[in-house]
């Protein structure tokens, strides 16, 4: 039948197929090749490539070569270990070429690659002898080389399995090793793409990493030998318990120009219990000028820990590197936080950064113009609940050094119903010895119940120490202040200093009881130490001293003279004031406090009045609110009588329920010491009298007795004056 001979022929040519691959089959052997492909190597390259066991041609599943170890040797100059080594090298051929005594290759498997890459002290590599300085692959661009490398051989894959690339550099004293190590790719040809899949781990030694990466990709490479692209390019890099980050994008390039674009670059890093950072633009690089820009760029954080609580952050702007100039610039930087939460005092802080900063990488030198910071804090301690900070400047700081300054012409702070304006400078802000400087004035500053009008305020910080120097008008009296707070220790120590003049006590006392009590003009100096913390850790830690002087006061008939009105009757009538309320009236108020753990002691507190004066010691305890005190209400001394009558009241009990009792007993003891004394002075005089006496007495016998005895002694010597005259008139009578 004419339909057979067709198939006749058909069959015919098969077998004739099959009879040749079975003549190749028996007749190929590809160990003939091993001392040619050796030998290419040596002379290409210097070094020596050892082929273990025979090459051996397989048919199924595939033609395949297969190779048993393979190590190629190391350069001169470095280690004795093979620069890479692969325990296991098949690969598989294109059938037709092989009739015609050409190898075309369809894929490379290998398993168990090692490679070592090393870089000495010098800086030279143990591949460069690999391409030589005056190869043509070294001349060449990087399109050329690769398609002069490839030629017109395809490669339908690569797989490498189970191996390990070592990166050793002696220059900056760290290792690096990628292992296990896996790559997988489809078919690779100038102008068409290829899939890339690349699972490795990565341990670094210095810095120490320790980290999962796995890249995929579909790379190609244009027919113009320029133009390139990674498609849907994905990179996942994980730290064990520490960090997951992910970028992906689509990159875009051209090798002649050297520039690459991705118009869509997202990145997403994960830390461990922390939270979450994300960054998105569209990245530039211009390798050739060693520029890379991120324009749009869009960056969110999302953290939360014990401490801070849960903080959320937001930057955008438009970045470029200069890496020929070492210079980073961010046009129209804006940067947004918010935290709320955590074991801060703060309930929250909303803070807003912007401006134009640089930075040189090589100097490490970062600067900020046209800077300006906006903060809102909530707290309940601030004043209102609520302080609102804006400030505008500069920044010029170097990051190796720390020194720099920032320098806030104009800071604005605002709380409840009052504003701080002034200047904020901080010197070398990440040194240890930074110096933090601030002036600011306001109306009046509020701590209810206290009000500073014409409020002044100076701010240092320098080795950890604060001081706040404070300073206006209170209660109509001025006021200076100085406090010091030692960052150092924990807690942090205060220490304090304020002097008062003229301080109206009415104003005080009416803010802080509303009851005008005591009326004057006080003058007060206080030092104060303690510990920074809430209001009961504060009081407990009070120490310090306190001199009071209140001169032309009153008092009222409130409940202390209500309780003293008939004791003072004894020495001073009342008077009533303009307002019909009865008060006493006094000169002067003074007295020495020493402060201990929130306890204010004193030995002598003393008021004058015209015709009466209170003498009183005891304590004021601020920590459980509470008062012992002990007055003694007297008569004004004279120099005829320094101490008169008085009456004892004890004072003592809760603020707001205070007991008064006038210590009879003590009054009793202190009239029966007067009598005592009266006896006792009745008693000296009377022995001095008599002792006057006795003494008169004794000097009139003892001047009668003196003259007795001269009169005697007189006429003693009356005598033998008379009887030597005598005895020389017998002599002379014989001479003559």
């Amino acid at each position: 039948m004419p339909i057979l001979r067709p198939l006749a022929w058909l069959f015919a040519l098969l077998l004739l197929i099959v009879a040749a691959i079975a003549v190749f089959a028996l007749t190929f052997d590809a160990n003939h090749y091993k001392p040619e492909i050796t030998a290419l190597v040596k002379e290409q390259t210097g070094r020596t490539l050892n082929i273990g066991g025979d090459i051996h041609l397989s048919f199924y599943p595939d033609i395949a070569l297969q190779l048993g170890q393979v190590t190629l040797g190391n350069a001169k100059g470095f280690t004795h270990e093979p620069f890479a080594e692969a325990q296991n090298a098949r690969v598989t051929v294109q059938f037709l070429p092989l009739l015609e005594q050409q190898l075309k290759i369809n894929e490379v498997h290998l398993q168990g690659l090692k490679l070592n890459l090393h870089r000495n002290k010098n800086g030279k590599t143990n591949w460069q002898d690999l391409l030589p300085e005056n190869s043509p692959q070294a001349n060449a661009n990087a399109g050329e080389a690769m398609t002069s490398l490839l030629g017109g051989m395809v490669i339908t894959g690569v797989s490498v399995e189970d191996s390990q690339v070592s990166w050793q550099d002696d220059q900056q004293g760290k290792t690096l090793k990628l292992t296990p190590l896996n790559l997988k790719t489809g078919t690779f040809h100038p102008g068409k793409p290829v899939d890339i899949r690349l699972d490795t781990h990565l341990a670094q030694s210095q810095p120490a990493l320790d980290m999962q990466l796995t890249l995929a990709t579909t790379a190609q490479l244009a027919d113009n030998q320029d133009d390139f692209s990674l498609s849907n390019l994905s990179l996942q890099v994980k730290l064990p318990e520490r960090l997951d980050a992910s970028i992906s994008g689509n990159l875009q390039g051209n090798l002649g120009n050297e520039r690459a674009t991705v118009p869509d670059l997202q990145a997403a890093v994960t830390l461990a219990g922390q939270g979450r950072f994300k960054l998105g633009g569209r990245l530039e690089a211009n390798l050739a000028k060693q520029v890379l820009t991120l324009a749009g760029l869009q960056t969110t954080a999302q953290f939360n820990s014990a401490a801070t609580g849960q903080v959320d952050a937001t930057l955008s702007g438009d970045a470029r590197l200069d890496l020929a100039k070492q210079l980073l610039r961010v046009n129209g930087m804006q940067l947004q936080t918010q935290l709320q939460g955590g074991d801060l005092p703060v309930q929250s802080l909303a803070a807003t950064l912007s401006g134009e900063p640089s930075y040189h990488l090589d100097k490490q030198q970062l600067d900020i113009t046209e800077l300006k910071w906006r903060a809102d804090v909530k707290a309940p301690q601030l004043p209102g609940g609520q302080l609102q900070q804006q400030s505008s400047g500069k920044l010029s700081l170097n990051l190796e050094s720390g020194k720099g300054l920032l320098d806030l012409s104009q800071t604005q702070l605002n709380s409840a119903d009052h504003q701080l304006d002034g200047s904020v400078q901080v010197h070398d802000p990440l040194s240890p010895k930074r110096v933090v400087e601030g002036k600011f004035k306001a109306n009046q500053l509020s701590y209810p119940p206290f009000t500073l009008q014409e409020a002044r305020l100076g701010v240092q910080f320098e080795n950890g120490q604060v001081t706040l120097t404070p300073s206006g008008t209170l209660f109509k009296g001025a006021y200076q202040g100085s406090i010091t707070i030692d960052t150092l220790q924990s807690p942090a120590k205060l220490h304090s200093e304020h002097k008062v003049q003229k301080l109206r006590t009415e104003e005080l006392l009416f803010a802080l009881t509303d009851d005008r009590l005591v009326t004057g003009a006080l003058d007060m100096t206080a030092t104060l130490d303690s510990v920074v913390g809430d209001a009961p850790l504060f009081k407990q830690n009070l120490n310090g001293l306190l001199n009071l002087n209140l001169n032309d006061g009153t008092i009222r008939d409130a409940n202390f003279a209500q309780k003293t009105r008939e004791v003072v009757k004894l020495f001073e009538k009342e008077r009533v004031n303009e307002l019909g309320e009865k008060e006493v009236a006094f000169t002067k108020l003074e007295g020495q406090w020493q402060v201990q753990q929130g306890v204010f002691r004193t030995a002598e507190n003393v008021m004058l009045a015209p015709h009466f004066q209170v003498k009183g010691n005891g304590d004021v305890n601020i920590v459980n609110e509470s008062l012992d005190f002990k007055l003694r209400i007297s008569e004004k001394p004279h120099p005829d009588k320094p101490e008169g009558l008085f009456a004892p009241l004890h004072i003592h009990g809760p603020w707001k329920q205070l007991s008064y009792e006038v210590e009879l007993d003590v009054l009793l003891k202190a009239l029966a010491k007067r009598e005592l004394d009266k006896e006792t002075t009745k008693l000296q005089e009377r022995f001095e009298t008599e002792k006057q006496q006795q003494v008169d007495a004794l000097q009139q016998k003892r001047d009668d007795a003196k003259q007795r005895l001269q009169q005697e002694l007189q006429g003693e010597a009356d005598k033998l004056e008379q009887r030597l005259q005598d005895e020389l008139k017998d002599k002379f009578k014989g001479l003559f």
